[in-house]
């Protein structure tokens, strides 16, 4: 009887091995065909695959950046208590004995503003990353990079506010456009957590401009120089290139991890998902609602940063739509002619919110102009702008506390 009972067992076993084989066989032929077609389409598979190659040190911004990284925090430390403290906004400006400790501190460190300068001067952004590391040594390597990139946009941010206290209005466009030309380039960082870094220092560059439009008297060249620049930011084309990173990054990770267990098993799946994101990335996030990550352990794992990434770029997308508008009306406010929204001169697509596909709503309140997004709730919230309820540009009095 326990013969049996153990004979039967064992042929369970063997079943289940069988089975088991079987799967993981079937898996490994579907897997290796989605990575092939990801080679074929050009996109990277592995760690090693994300390093930009044949760039001129010349013409990439993180070597410049990287010379002043010790340099950026000293300097932040001295001029933040002056600027980035509450009590003072963009409506207030800054004091004469505010502007004093400013001035001081970027005296101490003249080659701050020198490096950013170039910096953004340059056409490519490579962090220099030992690409052959194992996947949770690189990612540790690739946060302490690009956390330093919120470091110049504090800076740039802080520099815009100093000239703007002293009447510096076009230098003021200058030095927020520096900022915006750094984080365009920087979008070229792999990993989500690059774009979220990203997306973070594209806010801060969009809030500058916004302050100084409303606080400064601008020349014509001005306004053109702000256009030019927020035409080239494509906030959809940063995530899709940080999805197909991201995906190679993982690739990797499943395969280091308990012996390839998670590539056999789940990989093909990972895969699909990902696939999914990558294809609609550049739709509107209001069509998405039925875009759900997978429940399987590794798809899951990465869920959380997916949809962050998703909601930040719909938001920055918003954001330079609203920032364009705001510039083209005040544009032609500076020249003394009507504003006629619908003539404003920009490509039709700016006109339209990326939340529902709808016309952005644009008010003229006592305040100023005030043009905004519904957010993701979909909803008309009135422009209800400081708890994010909606997503936009409006007066300062909305804007800061």
């Amino acid at each position: 009887m326990i013969r049996r009972i153990l004979l039967s067992l064992v042929c369970l076993v063997a079943v289940l091995v069988i089975i088991a084989a079987l799967i993981g066989w079937r898996n490994s032929i579907r897997l290796e065909n989605n990575i092939k077609q990801i080679k074929a389409a050009g996109d990277p598979v592995t760690i090693p695959d994300l390093e930009q190659k044949d760039i001129a040190p010349t013409e990439n911004a993180a070597i410049y950046l990287g010379r002043i990284a010790a340099d950026t925090k000293k300097l932040y430390s001295e001029i933040q208590p002056a600027v980035h403290i509450e009590g003072v906004t963009w409506k207030t400006g800054l004091t004469e004995l505010q502007r004093e400790q400013v001035r001081l501190g970027f005296e101490s460190y003249p080659q701050v503003l020198e490096m950013l300068e170039k910096g953004s001067r340059c056409t490519d952004h490579a962090s220099p990353l030992e690409f052959n590391l194992p996947p949770t040594q690189f990612i540790e390597a690739n946060i302490q990079q690009v956390q330093h990139a919120r470091e110049c946009a504090r800076i740039l941010d802080c520099y815009s506010r100093y000239l703007v206290s002293c009447g510096e209005g076009d230098k003021a466009v200058e030095a927020g456009l520096r900022l915006l030309r750094l984080s365009r380039l920087q979008s070229q960082e792999p990993l989500l957590i690059g774009n979220l870094v990203h997306s973070a220092t594209e806010g801060i560059g969009i809030g500058a401009l916004n302050g100084i439009l409303r606080t400064s008297k601008l020349s014509p060249e001005s306004y053109v120089a702000i256009e030019s620049e927020l035409a080239k930011h494509d906030p959809f084309e940063s995530l899709v290139h940080a999805l197909k990173t991201e995906r190679a990054f993982s690739i990797d990770s499943m395969r280091s991890q308990f012996g390839g267990f998670f590539m056999s098993w789940f990989g093909g799946s990972f895969l699909d998902s990902m696939d999914n994101w990558i294809s609609n990335a550049k739709r509107p996030i209001g069509e998405l609602k039925s875009l759900e990550v997978s429940t399987e352990p590794f798809t899951a794992l990465v869920g959380p940063a997916l949809n962050q990434a998703r909601e930040a770029t719909n938001r920055v997308a918003a954001n330079i739509r609203c920032l364009r508008i705001l510039n083209a009306i005040l544009a032609k406010e500076a020249t003394g002619n009507a504003v006629d929204i619908n003539s404003l001169g920009l490509p039709q697509n700016v006109m339209i919110d990326p939340y529902n596909s709808k016309p952005l709503i644009i008010l003229q309140t006592p305040e100023g102009w005030m043009i905004y997004s519904v957010g993701r709730n979909g909803l008309d919230d009135g422009g209800s702008l400081h708890n994010q309820a909606d997503t936009g540009l409006g007066p300062l009095e909305r804007m800061e506390n």
